[in-house]
């Protein structure tokens, strides 16, 4: 029978004690990191509680909102439409952040005109396209099959169509113009 000296117990209670006060940090950590969550948890809920969808919607994106709600009452069921939103205007607005605003953008409108079936119309820029990062789809089919093009920051013209309802000096919505109108 080996006795242990008086050394390594007391060794033994101070490797102990630092891992109990270790431990105890710790928990005392992740009590307050939980607390923390809980309270902004509980005051998202109490922010969002007891408001309509339609007014969490534009909590959350504001005027686009707005103008997609006010697309979707002015064009008909049915119609073939588009949307348009200028890469340099997103470019020059959010910088860096400026193609994962576009494709928000982009997505947020066919989810907020639903059901209306919109087509996104990209911006060609040739050194976007090249990088893989925007995909070029057949704009001319694209338009010539357009009842509608919904414009957010215009950069370009459309011949064919004319304003038909506008939001604001930036956000409009183009209509065929008829053949008496051309």
């Amino acid at each position: 029978m080996q006795i242990v000296p008086k050394k390594n117990a007391v060794y033994n209670g101070l490797i102990y004690l630092a891992a109990l006060a270790f431990a105890s940090i710790a928990a005392i950590f992740s009590v307050k990191l939980m607390y923390g969550d809980f309270i902004y948890a509980k005051n998202n809920f109490a922010f969002f509680s007891g408001k309509t969808l339609d007014e969490k919607y534009a909590m959350v994106d504001g005027e686009f909102y707005k103008f997609m709600l006010f697309c979707k009452s002015n064009i008909p069921q049915g119609s073939s439409v588009l949307f348009y939103n200028s890469w340099n205007y997103c470019a020059v607005k959010y910088g860096g952040r400026a193609y994962v605003q576009f494709e928000y953008e982009r997505h947020k409108s066919k989810f907020y005109l639903c059901p209306l079936k919109a087509n996104i119309l990209f911006y060609l820029d040739e050194m976007l396209l090249n990088e893989g990062r925007l995909h070029y789809y057949n704009e001319e089919e694209q338009i010539k099959n357009a009842s509608y093009i919904i414009v957010a920051h215009p950069d370009r013209e459309f011949p064919g169509f004319k304003v038909k309802y506008r939001y604001d000096a930036d956000h409009y919505i183009l209509a065929r113009a008829e053949k008496d109108d051309v």
